[in-house]
């Protein structure tokens, strides 16, 4: 006599974490990594039942910070959804001049999505532009994905380095139809597609003017607009 062992309930957690994973490498999704004493970023190479595999640690200066035992913080998004878990490192090695670093599967990945302002998506053309500065790379073009009032969307062509959630970026400029609108943000989740080949940045608005604000307003309901226009039969 046979007798089939149900799966349990540990099992589909773990089978739903692995799919989360595989969703993560496969869109190439950035992830935030960090201890309690240091930030980096690095991306998944290798998903499995009880552990996973992250690429080279930047910035470099953190890979040898990494020890077996240590409890790591991983963050990202997916698709517009927040994650975040905390995992413990199974070991460390070179592969081919590169550091690979070998964590456990986490019990429990956490989810949000909390968004104050309605985002419009932009679908115009000639699409809205943005620039604006980070320390280490210099003047950044990019084009606007979608906007809100407490931040926005933005496509860079290529595959941006060094990125790290927190930093801050200044000296931006909106090119926005009726005129320019000057921000400070901060970056809050990166992502680079690979099929398209361009990192799409998610920001945050610093100390936006009260008048800016209003112009923002303004277009996002203009926008809002054309959307529902554009949707009537």
């Amino acid at each position: 006599m046979f007798f089939w062992k149900s799966k349990s309930q540990p099992d589909k957690k773990a089978a739903a974490t692995v799919k989360l994973l595989q969703d993560i490498m496969a869109e190439r999704s950035f992830i935030s990594v960090s201890s309690n004493r240091w930030q980096a970023s690095s991306l998944l190479v290798s998903v499995s039942e009880l552990k996973f595999v992250l690429d080279n640690l930047t910035p470099q200066s953190c890979n040898p910070l990494v020890q077996p035992g240590m409890t790591l913080h991983l963050q990202g998004r997916l698709q517009g959804v927040r994650w975040s878990f905390q995992s413990d490192v199974l070991s460390s090695s070179d592969d081919d001049g590169e550091t690979l670093h070998t964590l456990k599967l986490p019990a429990h990945i956490q989810h949000s999505q909390q968004r104050k302002e309605f985002r419009v998506p932009i679908k115009s053309h000639p699409p809205l532009l943005a620039n604006f500065r980070r320390m280490s790379q210099g003047l950044i073009k990019g084009r606007l994905m979608d906007l809100s009032l407490s931040g926005m969307r933005v496509a860079v062509p290529g595959m941006l380095m060094d990125l790290t959630q927190g930093e801050e970026l200044s000296a931006g400029h909106l090119l926005l139809p009726h005129g320019t609108i000057d921000f400070k943000a901060e970056l809050r989740y990166f992502s680079y597609d690979r099929r398209s080949n361009q990192t799409v940045l998610g920001l945050y608005f610093h100390d936006l003017p009260q008048a800016h604000r209003r112009s923002l307003s303004r277009l996002i309901i203009e926008l809002q607009r054309e959307m529902q226009r554009t949707q009537s039969p």
